[in-house]
């Protein structure tokens, strides 16, 4: 099975638990072959400093901390979201709605990390959105909870 994990948490974070997460996963799958998950990282050059430290053999370039993050996005914002057709299954990795529609076929999963956003929006503590997440979730054909009170606040909001 060929898994596409998009890049937006690798041009967001430099370091971070989401970005982590993910190239933990990656890193499991390629020393893991028997679970016959081929992961796939459709960019060279990466924010992420652990991506590069962590990954050797996929050839990630990390980025110096004064080079604009607009410039790392731009391929994104000319092509799209550089899912290939050969694809299973896309991992959504944030919520930019850049990063939206895949090829035909093509299996879709967002993880949800947390609500905040969504359950403190318009309020004094907290304005800011997570972009797309609801779109996201309704595009995707599965949608994977961090946590057991991320999926209740899900639910609610």
């Amino acid at each position: 099975m060929r898994v596409t994990y998009d890049a937006q948490t690798f041009l967001r974070q430099r370091t971070g638990g989401i970005s982590r997460l993910f190239i933990d996963l990656v890193r499991e799958f390629d020393a893991h072959e028997s679970l016959g998950v081929q992961a796939d990282l459709p960019f060279r050059r990466s924010n992420n400093f652990y991506a590069s430290q962590t990954l050797p053999s996929r050839n990630i370039r990390s980025t110096p901390s004064w080079f604009p993050r607009q410039i790392l996005y731009a391929p994104w914002w000319v092509n799209g979201s550089r899912v290939s057709s050969e694809s299973d299954i896309v991992h959504r990795t944030y919520y930019s709605q850049r990063f939206l529609g895949v090829p035909k076929g093509v299996k879709q999963v967002t993880t949800i990390y947390d609500m905040i956003p969504e359950l403190f929006a318009d309020t004094d503590q907290f304005t800011a959105t997570h972009l797309a997440k609801r779109e996201y979730v309704q595009e995707c054909d599965l949608v994977i909870c961090i946590s057991e009170s991320t999926r209740r606040d899900m639910e609610a909001a």
